[in-house]
C-alpha cells in the first residue's frame, strides 16, 4: 500500500476547519448574553439575524469543502 493517497487535500481540510469555526461562532452568538439583561435580549440583531446566517453559511461551506476537488 505504498501508493495510498488521501481523498482530501490540505485546502479541503483548511476549508472544513474554517467552516467549523464559523458554525461555532454562530452558535456562540446565538446562546450568549448581551451586556443588557433585558427581556428583549432575545430580539437583538446578533441573535435573530447574524447568528443564523453564520450557522447556515458554515454548513454550506462545510458541504463545499467536502465536495471540492
Amino acid at each position: 500500500m505504498a501508493g495510498k493517497t488521501s481523498v482530501f487535500n490540505k485546502q479541503n481540510y483548511i476549508l472544513l476547519i474554517v467552516a467549523l469555526l464559523v458554525i461555532i461562532t454562530g452558535y456562540t452568538l446565538m446562546g450568549s448574553k448581551t451586556s443588557s439583561d433585558s427581556p428583549k435580549d432575545i430580539y437583538s440583531f446578533s441573535k435573530i439575524t447574524l447568528a443564523p446566517v453564520l450557522v447556515i453559511a458554515g454548513y454550506v461551506l462545510s458541504v463545499y469543502s467536502i465536495f471540492r476537488k
